[in-house]
């Protein structure tokens, strides 16, 4: 089960685009583009709340028939709080996601485009945290192909990468609460 897209290059070389098939306004290309890319931040948040609740069940059946010490997996300390870390995961991005669309289905369009960034960087990461998780209980049967752990493993890792790094994201959200500080602080100096 593959939760990314297919990645290529494509590149366009005097490429004209007749006027009826222009998105949006001429020359507003990035703000299209822009658009679009918050649109695959914010969804990140329900794509991976439902990978990890999968992961939850997939590893919640194992360490459920998996002795150890005379003991189900599951019946461990340090085991119960992965499924802790994995369940809490999933139900902030999922709350993310949902107050996040709220704020996008409103009237007049409201720039979410920080939210969406917020809801990329925990998301991407937060997947990773609860592949790895899982992986943990699994131990080195999740490497093998005979589970889905290892594809989970490399889907998860391009998450931090595309529709903007979180280096970068990061960044964006920093100066974004920086400007409105600026704002509110130059109003006071004056």
């Amino acid at each position: 089960m593959c939760f990314c897209p297919p990645a290529c290059e494509v590149s366009f070389d005097n490429c004209p685009v007749p006027v009826e098939n222009v998105i949006g306004e001429v020359g507003g290309g990035f703000k299209v583009a822009m658009n679009i890319l918050n649109s695959g931040r914010f969804s990140m948040g329900s794509a991976g709340s439902g990978m990890i609740k999968k992961l939850i069940e997939m590893t919640a059946e194992y360490a459920g028939s998996r002795k150890q010490f005379g003991k189900n997996l599951s019946e461990f300390g340090m085991i119960q709080e992965k499924f802790a870390v994995m369940a809490q995961n999933a139900f902030v991005m999922e709350s993310m996601a949902y107050l996040t669309a709220g704020m996008m289905d409103r009237p007049g369009v409201p720039d979410c485009s920080l939210e969406a960034a917020m809801v990329k960087v925990f998301s991407s990461e937060g997947g990773w945290i609860c592949v790895s998780e899982a992986l943990q209980v699994l131990g080195g049967l999740g490497y093998t192909k005979n589970y889905p752990y290892e594809r989970y493993l490399r889907d998860c890792r391009i998450l931090l990468i595309f529709e903007g790094t979180n280096e970068i994201l990061r960044m964006y959200i920093a100066l974004t609460g920086m400007q409105y500080a600026g704002k509110i602080l130059t109003g006071k100096i004056k």
